[in-house]
């Protein structure tokens, strides 16, 4: 296998495991209880409570594609690992435009349309890969979502009714996730 296939197999692993836990943690509050049903790509998951549907994309953010490429070469096997300069690393408000950037481009994107016709509005999971992640670019990240849903109530074209966030706590040590926005009903 070459290491683009083992970066590949890597990534959906770990979109996997994050849309388990995700699943796991929503039937821990919601009175519905969901399963994954599906995994068709796009979008990454269809989740089933008896006779409701809705369905998960879920897309990583890194503060941007030199991280990114640090990252997965460090994890994938037989990759020549790569250190990236370290520059941006220390611009605090580059997590926050890699954020806005992705949340912008999962919801303006067609693709999304025929499942948003088959199952309704679905669910957006946002996954931070920073770290430098802390609580104060949690609430910068909030703010931007709640700026974008003021702008675009629907939440571009309509395709998703949730923002959520899937985070490492550092105060706490372990994984969480947040809802970010909830948008309008079209």
């Amino acid at each position: 296998m070459n290491t683009m296939n083992i970066r590949q197999a890597l990534q959906e692993k770990r979109e996997e495991e994050v849309i388990v836990a995700f699943v796991n943690w929503l039937n821990t509050w919601d009175s519905r209880r969901w399963e994954i049903v599906e995994r068709p790509n796009p979008p990454d998951a269809i989740l089933r409570s008896g006779t409701t549907f809705t369905w998960i994309e879920h897309t990583n953010i890194f503060r941007n594609d030199e991280e990114a490429r640090d990252q997965m070469s460090h994890r994938t096997p037989g990759e020549q690992p790569y250190t990236h300069p370290g520059q941006s690393i220390y611009l605090r408000d580059t997590f926050g435009e890699a954020f806005s950037d992705r949340l912008h481009c999962k919801l303006t994107l067609l693709s999304y349309e025929p499942v948003h016709r088959k199952f309704g509005r679905g669910i957006l999971l946002l996954d931070e890969r920073d770290p430098l992640f802390d609580a104060r670019t949690l609430e910068d990240i909030r703010e931007r979502a709640v700026a974008y849903a003021e702008w675009s109530p629907k939440g571009g074209l309509g395709f998703y009714s949730t923002v959520y966030l899937h985070y490492f706590n550092k105060d706490k040590w372990r994984f969480e996730f947040k809802k970010l926005v909830v948008f309008q009903e079209n």
